[in-house]
């Protein structure tokens, strides 16, 4: 009997520590970031708010803290996702998945449907979205601004031949060429050849991330795209210089993905641009917007180039295709560049008035589409 009292005891003893245990020894610092998941992890709870008022989500809240700020979470992810991969070949990481020769690919819903073709506008949401640009381009070419469009792909609409075995894909025409179509074909909106310049040189070297950043192409890709644009641009403004390649620095790194602290085996060799001399100067955006109109500030950019050979101020709506990659090249041929979100269309009007630029570039990500297209849709008639 007294054996038997003891073992309860002793269960009970364990159970209580493996309660409280990972409770005493949480991290309670606030705004902590996982570099490995690349996001912030969620704050201690409060019992109350900012207003005094007594927090009703605290369960919810305390939750989300536990699970992000147990101690040794970082080496039990580690030990997760080498044991996930070498035991049963699975990406820890439930939005990825293994592609031929070493390729990883997203694989979230709407862009599975992407790759699928299984997205595309109707007629009737073709016609209204077309519309809808040909009024943008119009109401700019009224205000004296040139209007550009560019497209921008995701990986697995220049190499579907890397893509997850056994996704079908239905029929030769994306969402994405379904606009760029249209746009040529029915509204006079000047569209960047950015998919056929892809096309062309994607045997010649690789234009995209392999592993490390599945979601964007790499510095090759981008610099095809920014001569595309450029060269674009500047049939309707040829004082407009552009950077060829003797104007960088290009070094090639052999790579590795980290997926949640385990080292995928397979590496990439991506080459590195960087500009040999650039003339262009980052400001804060406070500099032509103390009124902080601009949304999304953080991924906003305002460059002046005093080397610049024009007046020129191009402004360009966009996402990570461009604030990654060629907001910087593009300022070193304009007087002015702002860079900012596509959110920012819901404001465009008031952007304008106080920016008040020579060009504007409207771009897209293939899987931003579910975002620009209501957007652009929705922009109020004047």
């Amino acid at each position: 009997m007294k054996g038997k009292n003891f073992l309860d005891k002793l269960f009970i003893s364990i159970f209580f520590l493996t309660l409280f245990v990972p409770f005493l020894l949480a991290h309670r610092k606030e705004s902590r970031i996982s570099e490995m998941e690349n996001r912030t992890l969620a704050n201690p709870p409060h019992f109350f708010n900012q207003e005094g008022n007594f927090n009703w989500s605290y369960s919810c809240d305390f939750d989300s803290w536990i699970n992000d700020n147990v101690r040794f979470r970082t080496i039990l992810m580690e030990m997760n996702s080498t044991l996930q991969y070498q035991l049963f070949g699975k990406i820890a990481n439930d939005n990825l998945r293994e592609g031929l020769d070493g390729h990883l690919f997203y694989i979230e819903g709407r862009k599975v449907a992407g790759h699928q073709h299984t997205n595309l506008l109707s007629e009737e949401e073709l016609q209204r979205y077309l519309s809808a640009m040909q009024r943008l381009s119009t109401r700019l070419s009224e205000q004296n601004i040139t209007f550009y469009y560019m497209q921008c792909y995701d990986k697995d609409s220049i190499y579907p031949e890397y893509y997850v075995e056994g996704v079908r894909q239905f029929g030769d025409m994306s969402r994405a060429n379904q606009i760029v179509e249209g746009l040529r074909k029915n509204t006079d909106v000047n569209v960047i050849p950015t998919y056929e310049a892809l096309m062309e040189h994607k045997d010649q070297k690789m234009l995209y991330f392999k592993a490390t950043d599945p979601a964007h192409w790499n510095d090759s890709g981008a610099h095809i795209g920014y001569t595309e644009l450029m060269n674009f641009i500047q049939k309707d403004f040829p004082e407009l210089p552009i950077l060829d390649e003797t104007d960088y620095h290009i070094e090639q790194t052999e790579e590795w993905a980290n997926i949640y602290g385990f080292t995928y085996p397979y590496s990439e060799i991506n080459c590195h641009y960087s500009i040999k001399n650039p003339n262009a100067t980052e400001l804060e955006l406070d500099y032509f917007d103390p009124e902080k109109i601009i949304k999304y500030r953080e991924h906003g950019h305002y460059y002046i180039n005093e080397d610049a050979s024009n007046e020129l101020k191009i402004l360009i709506v966009g996402d990570s295709f461009i604030r990654q990659f060629l907001k910087g090249d593009i300022a070193e041929s304009f007087h002015e560049t702002l860079s900012i979100d596509w959110i920012n269309l819901e404001i465009l009007d008031q952007v304008l008035e106080i920016y008040e630029p020579d060009i504007l570039v409207l771009e897209s990500a293939e899987f931003c589409l579910d975002n620009t297209i209501p957007l652009v849709a929705e922009m109020p008639t004047p």
